[in-house]
């Protein structure tokens, strides 16, 4: 089975902390980033399969990164979720309008984060 690897863009260390810890324990080679300017860094070296990202992040619109991801080499199969406090039935359609592939609200609970991650793997298992 080869390895998942996850990477977690935001700018506060908790979530990161917490979305990687639950990451790492079921299974995932999991990267960190705490601004744009470093996920692409990473992204252009590792081919993710699941990206969450914040999308209040302060450097740069959350759209101008997930477009920026989808244009690097390690695209194939990778899948962007956005992870926001705030997600009304509005937010959820723009986000997926902007080429977001899910919407993760937190506090998110282990529970989702697993649905999301699961959805990952039998993409990815496919492809």
């Amino acid at each position: 089975m080869s390895k998942r690897h996850a990477l977690i863009i935001d700018d506060h260390p908790v979530p990161r902390m917490l979305a990687c810890t639950w990451l790492t324990k079921i299974g995932w080679s999991v990267q960190e980033a705490d601004s744009c300017e470093t996920a692409l860094q990473r992204a252009e070296k590792t081919s993710f399969t699941l990206v969450l990202l914040d999308v209040n992040l302060h450097d740069l619109p959350s759209e101008n990164i997930c477009s920026a991801l989808r244009k690097t080499e390690g695209d194939a199969g990778m899948r962007i979720i956005a992870y926001t406090a705030r997600a009304f039935p509005d937010q959820r359609r723009q986000y997926l309008s902007l080429g977001f592939d899910d919407v993760l609200v937190r506090p998110f609970d282990r529970q989702r984060l697993e649905e999301l991650s699961t959805g990952c793997k039998q993409r990815h298992a496919a492809a």
